[in-house]
């Protein structure tokens, strides 16, 4: 289920419609990169790109990469789940498959917003036409197209059973990560049973696997710590749902974003739990909507991590490609502060790209934190908790063996945006306060 399909759209409004421009650039293979991603029998399961981006005039304004698993024909409502990056002249784009995560430079404004995508041609070029949507035209198409009668599922069971599961492998046999595709099922109320939904509704996504012996806070979640092949995989995933009445795109239990009668979860979580390992995975998931901002959870800007490459339980293994040729890494590393004490573990995934870009990127990265945690995609903080929850929507850069921690631009309190509105009702241009105004009225008024 897609809300946007076409390579333009109608804006609604109460009296009138606007057709916006058709695309903002073009994708095409035409001088790019592209390698087809395979499971060991040769399969195409997925595939690796780096494509220049071109404007209406035809001059490349920047490049795009990424990667996608293809879930078609398993009865999936949409083709692949990618992980992609436009790097482009006046800004950066950062998405989840069709969700802009973040943007930054001239393109900021899109920042929560989506993309629609349109093949314009297959061949001899493969051409997409990309239509970038800020968050508010996101909201007004879904607006005009989702049912609003529409039932909220705000808690829901995916299960194994009836679903598609295809393990990554080496060719030595190795099983390094996994993608999938499941069912959903939503709870009758009034025969306490739980329904399978229909009409295109389930969870896909993927997810890579990493060394069982993980030093973890003792408030971690018990279930994290009971290993197994299938659990391993779920610790580093990218998830899709498919909803009736909306999408959401979910960076391990970070809502990135939500779609139609789901949005008011973007920036929110999951509560998973995980009921059931063998011999079919199950778990429990409900919907948690974004807290409130909260004025004292400010973190200060430039705390450093350091990651220890050292350590015993640091790992660096590849992800590999069918044939057996690496094609990203998968990085395990204990978490130090500045005083050398130890304070969590990070797993992380990213993969490689040829040059330009010439090193890891399209990355997701989970720190289990004595404390708290974060969920980062890219270098994008798109879920903190406990203390780190005040550098949720900031940044997170990496060098070398250190991760620098740089929250947010700094929002205003209620009282503070309250004040300033005040402040601009009682100014006049120039910033003549209006009081003084009014007292030179007056004394026009007594001198006439």
């Amino acid at each position: 289920m897609r809300l946007l399909t076409s390579s333009f759209f109608l804006c609604m409004t109460t009296s009138s419609v606007t057709v916006v421009h058709a695309y903002d650039f073009i994708i095409t293979s035409k001088g790019g990169f592209y390698e087809a991603i395979t499971d060991v029998n040769g399969t195409q399961i997925g595939e690796r790109f780096q494509n220049p981006a071109i404007n209406e005039a035809g001059d490349q304004i920047g490049t795009s990469q990424g990667f996608g698993y293809s879930f078609a024909p398993n009865s999936t409502s949409d083709p692949a789940n990618k992980n992609r990056i436009f790097f482009l002249d006046d800004g950066q784009i950062e998405l989840m498959d069709e969700a802009i995560v973040v943007a930054t430079g001239s393109y900021e404004k899109y920042t929560g917003g989506r993309i629609s995508e349109n093949i314009a041609s297959f061949g001899p070029d493969y051409t997409l036409e990309i239509t970038l949507l800020e968050p508010e035209e996101v909201g007004s198409i879904a607006s005009s197209t989702a049912d609003q009668t529409q039932q909220v599922y705000e808690t829901f069971k995916i299960t194994a059973e009836g679903g598609f599961a295809l393990p990554f492998m080496s060719p030595s046999g190795e099983q390094f990560g996994e993608m999938f595709q499941n069912p959903i099922f939503v709870k009758n109320n009034k025969t306490g049973d739980w329904e399978k939904l229909k009409d295109g509704s389930t969870c896909q996504g993927f997810g890579f696997n990493f060394v069982p012996e993980v030093w973890l806070p003792n408030d971690t979640l018990v279930y994290f710590t009971e290993i197994s092949p299938y659990i391993g995989s779920s610790f580093v995933r990218n998830r899709l749902f498919f909803l009736p009445g909306g999408e959401l795109t979910v960076c391990n239990e970070a809502i990135v974003q939500g779609t139609g009668v789901y949005k008011r979860y973007a920036g929110g979580s999951f509560r998973e739990n995980v009921t059931h390992l063998h011999p079919k995975y199950v778990a429990e998931i409900t919907l948690q909507e974004k807290e409130p901002y909260d004025s004292h959870l400010e973190n200060h800007p430039g705390v450093i991590l350091f990651f220890n490459p050292n350590s015993t339980e640091a790992m660096e293994k590849p992800i590999l490609n069918g044939s057996g040729a690496t094609i990203g890494l998968r990085l395990q590393h204990p978490i130090e502060n500045q005083d050398g004490a130890r304070v969590g573990t990070m797993l992380a995934y990213a993969f490689v790209f040829p040059n330009p870009a010439g090193q890891t990127r399209n990355g997701n990265r989970q720190l289990f934190m004595k404390d708290g945690g974060m969920t980062i995609f890219n270098d994008h903080i798109v879920h903190a908790t406990g203390i780190y929850a005040g550098y949720a929507g900031g940044r997170a850069p990496t060098s070398l063996n250190k991760m620098t921690l740089i929250p947010p631009r700094r929002r205003r309190t209620a009282d503070e945006e309250r004040h300033s509105a005040g402040e601009r009702v009682l100014k006049t241009p120039g910033n003549v306060p209006v009081i003084v105004i009014l007292v030179v009225a007056l004394a026009s008024l007594i001198w006439i």
